[in-house]
């Protein structure tokens, strides 16, 4: 892909372990769009960190786990406000053994196809866990590769069985038609027109897609909906010149109070104010 850097494993891996856990900042990483020869798990630790991945962009609260494969093509940026999260990256030989080991009750083939890289959203109390058994890895001495190595495979483990597997998991058992309909919906055409679009194309009754909406994706279809058009408004901001108002409407929200407490909650900001954020940088 054009403007799109290769990180080598031998440049971004320590050796011969083969991981290397950071602590990133704002302050110190450079924007650059890239790829890699080996994996990463990253936990972000402040709100709002915007993140480029595969064609879309999200913006990542706190205490959000992210498990990026080789072919994922992403970047980190920020506006206003600074970014810091922990990077635990390792090499395709340490992934091939984990699921390996993990065997077949392990959802790897899922983890590796899905289009996004998957994500699990952590409690206050996970992402503090999480956040010291990665810094662990500091503590552990320099010098003893394998007690590293042994450290860093367990921790990988950890992470995959307690927040992947059981986020993956759930997420297969949804039924297909509700699958297909979500895929759906992502369409401008429908998330515009909302909930009575999504009745419409699922062909069951509100009561009965409300019901199944909660049971397998855990939010509501309002929720669902709101969030595609919050994404929707926060890329017209970011790239176009539409006034807010315009904005408003255009992504589907028919009060402008309602749209301003939907996007001050998601995005911690005022769409006004995260409107001038892209202009000042």
């Amino acid at each position: 892909m054009k403007n799109c850097k290769l990180l080598k494993s031998e440049y971004h891996l320590d050796w011969p372990e083969g991981f290397r856990c950071r602590f990133i900042t704002s302050d110190t990483e450079k924007e650059v769009l890239h790829t890699h020869e080996y994996y990463e798990i990253f936990l972000t630790l402040t709100d709002r960190t915007k993140h480029s991945v595969n064609g879309s962009v999200e913006f990542l609260r706190r205490g959000t786990l992210v498990f990026i494969r080789p072919s994922d093509v992403h970047s980190y940026s920020h506006e206003q406000s600074s970014y810091s999260f922990i990077n635990l990256s390792f090499s395709s030989e340490i992934a091939d053994s984990l699921f390996l080991y993990l065997g077949k009750e392990f959802p790897s083939r899922s983890i590796l196809s899905a289009d996004q890289p998957p994500k699990a959203f952590l409690s206050e109390s996970d992402c503090q866990r999480v956040q010291k058994l990665m810094r662990k890895i500091n503590s552990l001495p320099y010098n003893n590769s394998q007690k590293k190595n042994l450290y860093c495979k367990s921790l990988i483990a950890t992470l995959c069985t307690d927040y992947f597997a059981r986020r993956t998991k759930e997420s297969a058992e949804i039924p297909k038609w509700l699958s297909d309909l979500m895929k759906r919906m992502q369409e401008y055409k429908y998330f515009s027109e909302g909930l009575d679009a999504m009745v419409r194309l699922s062909g069951k009754t509100q009561e009965h897609l409300s019901r199944s909406m909660k049971k397998y994706c855990g939010q509501t279809t309002t929720e669902f909906i709101n969030n595609l058009r919050l994404n929707h408004a926060a890329n017209l901001i970011m790239n176009s010149n539409l006034s807010v108002t315009d904005i408003c409407f255009e992504s589907g929200f028919n009060n402008t109070g309602w749209f301003f407490t939907c996007f001050k909650k998601q995005f911690g900001v005022s769409p006004t104010k995260f409107k001038k954020m892209q202009v000042h940088g």
